[in-house]
């Protein structure tokens, strides 16, 4: 054998090597079992989401609640209230029943028994932190009145009187450090209450707010309509210097969007800690790594450190990040667009393959779809990408 033959064959064999050892080392996609998996049967959706235990299910345009074993503990007999989806929060959750031809809200507890029957609000937010926001129409004069309530369903004591909200009834949202954004209808600006339904930050001088993260929220003026940060107090912590809304503090950073249209991140003081390089739609720092999108020869999603070093890129492709911190995209796999989850450094912990669909993890639990051996299983999956629960119609 010639000398430059031989050489050839080397090269030839340490390439076959070098894929092996690559095919090797890639993770492979998990097959997800549905082995241990229930049926149950409920109709079809994509925001199904377990809350304080349970999670809400339609069938046959009638809402339900399962358990975590997929147990139906309160059977399907009720409506949505509007076009909210029911849940529980504070052990509480917001539905409506039909009366004659109209609906009527209602409240249950997690048995499925009515709560605050003699009450007969005409409209109500879902609870949070065991407070909501209640409306009466008086039957008389069909005067409106508006109240911060308890679990009781009664008046909290010394709380704030709301007034009319924005549309025609408030909007109330979670609290975050034990405050939430509330909109006073008598100076037509937003403030933010306590669950006691005290102000904090007292409302005049913002048209609009996000919500507290590391006790600092961003507000829009209503001078120029630019964003800044105030704290608890209500003391300006970082200039009204920008047009759109920042992201939340988050590890001490917040992504801002300059008059250019580029992203960088902040600290508290409203210095920058990492440069404008960045286009819009770019994530909170969790556990030192954050999820921006960068526009080079390889424009795409990427996560970088709080340096700002790329640590994993992943294309052009929308991304969510999870509550968790885990790291939603897809990828062209198995003749469909299919998921792929990683962890906030960037590491494997869902190869795509087999999932095309996978909501949020609450409970342990998550409303997910995979394409299992050519057949789209729908259901709920397990922190393991197994189903739990198999949905059949």
């Amino acid at each position: 054998m010639s000398f430059c033959l031989l050489s050839a064959v080397l090269l030839l064999m340490q390439q076959i090597q070098a894929q092996g050892t690559a095919q090797k080392d890639k993770p492979v996609p998990h097959k997800p079992s549905i082995a241990s998996a229930i049926e149950l049967r409920f109709d079809d959706g994509d925001n199904y989401t377990f809350h304080e235990g349970l999670c809400s299910l339609k069938k046959n345009e009638l809402w339900g609640f399962i358990d975590t074993t997929g147990k139906v503990v309160i059977d399907y007999q009720y409506f949505r209230w509007g076009n909210q989806t029911p849940f529980f929060s504070s052990g509480i959750a917001l539905v409506s029943v039909k009366n004659g031809y109209m609906n009527m809200l209602a409240f249950i507890d997690k048995k499925g028994q009515s709560l605050f029957k003699s009450q007969k609000y005409s409209n109500c937010t879902p609870f949070y932190s065991g407070v909501a926001i209640a409306e009466k129409i008086n039957e008389t004069s069909r005067a409106r009145t508006y109240n911060l309530i308890n679990k009781q369903g009664q008046m909290i004591p010394g709380s704030i009187n709301p007034g009319p909200g924005r549309g025609l009834f408030h909007t109330l949202e979670p609290f975050q450090e034990g405050m939430t954004k509330l909109y006073d209808s008598k100076k037509k600006s937003i403030g933010f209450i306590t669950t006691q339904g005290k102000w904090v930050a007292i409302p005049g001088t913002y048209s609009d707010a996000g919500s507290f993260s590391e006790g600092l929220v961003a507000v829009q003026n209503t001078i120029n309509y630019y964003w800044g940060f105030i704290n608890v107090k209500g003391e300006v912590k970082v200039p009204f210097d920008y047009r759109k809304q920042p992201g939340i503090f988050s590890e001490d950073l917040a992504a801002v969007e300059n008059s250019q249209e580029m992203v960088g991140y902040i600290d508290a003081t409203g210095k920058t800690v990492l440069p404008f390089n960045y286009h819009p739609n770019c994530y909170p720092f969790k556990n030192g790594h954050a999820v921006v999108y960068v526009k080079d020869q390889k424009a795409g999603y990427a996560i970088i450190d709080k340096t700002g070093n790329i640590i994993r890129r992943m294309g052009p492709d929308p991304v969510q990040v999870f509550d968790n911190g885990w790291i939603y995209y897809k990828e062209w796999a198995n003749s469909d667009w299919m998921v792929g989850i990683l962890s906030p450094d960037g590491k494997d912990i869902l190869v795509p393959g087999y999932f095309n669909y996978i909501g949020e993890f609450s409970n342990g639990l998550a409303y997910a779809s995979a394409k299992v051996d050519n057949k789209y299983v729908k259901g709920f999956i397990n922190r393991d990408f197994d189903f739990v629960i198999i949905q059949t119609f």
